[in-house]
């Protein structure tokens, strides 16, 4: 496809399309954006793509630095490192 003025660029991505010039929230994550990225993680695991479409106003590279940064404050929380499935199942402990 040629670009003209005014034409959005798309791309795929796993099968979807999107444009480049797509809005999606920046900033600190709302209480609201949050407990849809901890109920995304416990329905998709890692899924990130999955996960962004649960939240809806973040992308998923977005998705997987927040999943990053909570996954580390889980582990300082209870002092130790835990495996995947213990911090899912600590996740209801602190929600």
């Amino acid at each position: 496809m040629k670009l003209g003025q005014g034409q959005i660029t798309t791309a795929t991505h796993s099968g979807r399309v999107w444009p480049f010039d797509q809005k999606k929230a920046q900033g600190r994550w709302t209480f609201s954006e949050h407990r849809k990225f901890v109920e995304g993680i416990k329905l998709y695991a890692r899924k990130w793509i999955r996960i962004e479409e649960h939240v809806g106003s973040r992308t998923a590279g977005q998705v997987r630095s927040h999943a990053q940064k909570y996954f580390g404050y889980i582990a300082r929380m209870f002092n130790y490192e835990p495996t995947e499935q213990e911090i899912y199942a600590k996740m209801d402990q602190i929600e």
